[in-house]
């Protein structure tokens, strides 16, 4: 099956060119599907967020590749305690990159809410 997209909200960044692009933005949340995974496409300024709504901690997993030059590899595995929200990134396109443009993740209960933020 495919795996879920997770669509950033995009910020207007460090340098907002009016007062009207400077607030905040809005995020919405999916909640992890333990089967089909999620992805989101990677440009290496994206921010993973990862809120565990449930009683017990939840482990998030991001998916990494091979570094080209170096050949680093190493998922990313994060123990979310119940109630808490985890920021993640943001990711080296080198180390995590898929050959399809996005960046793979996953949690598995559906306790784990994603958002994410490009900036």
């Amino acid at each position: 099956m495919a795996r879920q997209l997770i669509t950033p909200a995009e910020t207007s960044g460090p340098w907002p060119s009016t007062a009207a692009n400077a607030g905040g933005v809005a995020l919405t949340e999916t909640a992890a599907n333990a089967t089909d995974k999620e992805e989101m496409y990677l440009t290496g300024r994206e921010l993973l967020i990862a809120r565990n709504a449930g009683a017990s901690a939840r482990v998030v997993t991001i998916n990494s590749v091979a570094d080209p030059e170096t050949g680093r590899t190493g998922d990313i595995t994060e123990s979310v305690p119940a109630g808490e929200m985890y920021v993640l990134g943001p990711f080296s396109m080198k180390g995590f990159k898929q050959s399809n443009g996005k960046i793979n993740f996953e949690a598995a209960h559906s306790d784990i809410k994603w958002s994410a933020i490009r900036y």
